[in-house]
């Protein structure tokens, strides 16, 4: 079992290790409170969901304590934009030598966001496999989910103000991401700081017009039909039914949603 290795993988690299579960989401801040005190940093180890919930105990309790990450999900978009290795052996030696930089953050309410947010298909697939979830997520859940959300979903159309400005247009999709990757499968623009991708149409015929603007590239810069930076703030709301929501990869509920940028936010243990 990895957690019960963990304390000697680190234990070879002159560091000693405290190993907490997690026994379910909404866990993290009562224990980050109890025990992260005496330690200079804090692991993450699981996917995007689990670093957010550890991301977001620390912030809830005002820890600035780097955050190590050691990916074990099955998206693992944070980590692979940083590169840091799957092998627990090298992840350990990473945050062993302490090099660290600064993220940016945003928040929805009481929720942090660490990679992405996906408003509309993605948050409806998403919500269909944790239905589907027993233990970890694997491809052949999302793949079943995405089949049933192409024949049952209807989104209400997603408005979306950037810092201020109204996007022209109405639009089935929005993902605010951080990362260049998405999914696992797809790349995502590669520019510092958050972006949003909006993408028109409704429904599987939105989402077949998008896939077919991007074709075997996998960019969905190119899907997009929308890409402007969040500088500050982004507030997206539907109308025409509800619009699902998923935070780095966990449901987070409906539209509409206010979001806050916190430059620099986060300190992360890098290679």
């Amino acid at each position: 079992m990895t957690a019960g290795r963990l304390p000697q993988i680190f234990g070879r690299r002159g560091l000693e290790a405290e190993v907490i579960l997690l026994p379910g989401p909404g866990a993290g801040r009562n224990l980050i409170r109890e025990r992260a005190g005496p330690h200079q940093a804090v692991v993450a180890v699981g996917g995007d969901g689990t670093v957010n919930e550890v991301v977001g105990a620390l912030l809830a309790e005002g820890l600035d304590k780097p955050l190590g990450v050691i990916p074990l999900g099955f998206g693992n978009c944070l980590a692979r934009h940083l590169n840091l290795p799957f092998d627990l052996d090298q992840a350990s030696a990473v945050i062993a030598g302490g090099r660290t930089r600064r993220l940016d953050l945003a928040l929805a309410g009481s929720r942090v966001i660490v990679a992405f947010l996906g408003a509309g298909f993605d948050a409806a697939v998403v919500d269909k496999v944790a239905d589907l979830r027993r233990g970890g997520t694997g491809l052949g859940q999302y793949t079943r989910a995405i089949g049933s959300t192409l024949f049952s979903s209807s989104p209400g159309r997603i408005r979306a103000v950037v810092d201020g400005s109204r996007a022209p247009g109405w639009f089935f999709q929005a993902i605010m991401i951080s990362v260049a990757n998405y999914a696992r499968f797809f790349k995502a623009p590669a520019q510092p700081g958050f972006s949003v991708l909006l993408f028109k149409g409704h429904g599987p015929f939105g989402l077949v017009r998008s896939a077919g603007r991007m074709g075997w590239r996998r960019d969905l810069a190119l899907a997009a039909d929308l890409v402007l930076p969040v500088k500050n703030s982004l507030f997206l709301d539907s109308e025409n039914g509800p619009a699902l929501v998923q935070i780095d990869g966990e449901p987070a509920g409906v539209l509409p949603l206010a979001c806050e940028v916190r430059p620099q936010a986060l300190e992360i243990l890098i290679p």
